[in-house]
């Protein structure tokens, strides 16, 4: 059994599971196969990243006891947050197309 990413102990490993869509293994012999391989996690890290930046923004825009110069600073952070969340979003779609189009595995 995985859970979140790791292998519990004394539980069967089951890779045929539909969940689980990465690929373990497999031939890590170009660079394209070593980014297509590695591209589910940076999607992961970056949704990740998003959720922290959008909680510190906040954070900034509570604690700033009506200083401007805090507010406008925690705005930036979620405006930022957000248009790089659109840009994942369209970067993962993106790719979505090439597969379809090319025919070749990405993700």
């Amino acid at each position: 059994m995985i859970v979140f990413g790791f292998v519990i102990p004394g539980t069967d490993l089951n890779l045929s599971d539909p969940l689980i869509n990465v690929k373990v293994g497999g031939n890590l012999s170009t660079p394209g196969s070593v980014i297509s391989s590695l591209l589910p996690f940076v999607f992961i890290l970056g949704g990740i990243v998003m959720g922290g930046m959008l909680m510190i923004g906040g954070f900034d825009i509570l604690t700033s006891m009506g200083s401007e110069d805090k507010l406008k600073e925690g705005s930036e952070k979620i405006k930022n947050a957000l248009i790089g969340f659109l840009l994942l979003f369209g970067s993962y779609w993106l790719a979505q197309i090439a597969e379809l189009l090319f025919k070749i595995p990405i993700l």
